[in-house]
């Protein structure tokens, strides 16, 4: 996974359609969508896209992981 081509999604609405576009171009395996107050595992796992979302469903930051 290499979320650094995907940065400039940073800031757009969420879109369930975003997520293979995402995983394409980042070249993930997996994607995981993460909001806020979810609990999540901490594995680590370097095939794995990470959206992580704000309160108003925007894209705050993508990391592998």
């Amino acid at each position: 996974c290499d979320a650094t081509a995907i940065q400039d999604y940073r800031g757009e609405e969420y879109r369930a359609a975003l997520e293979q576009i995402l995983a394409n171009q980042s070249g993930a395996q997996r994607v995981r969508v993460i909001r806020p107050g979810e609990s999540y595992t901490m594995d680590y796992r370097p095939e794995r896209l990470n959206i992580h979302l704000d309160e108003q469903g925007t894209i705050s930051e993508l990391s592998c992981g």
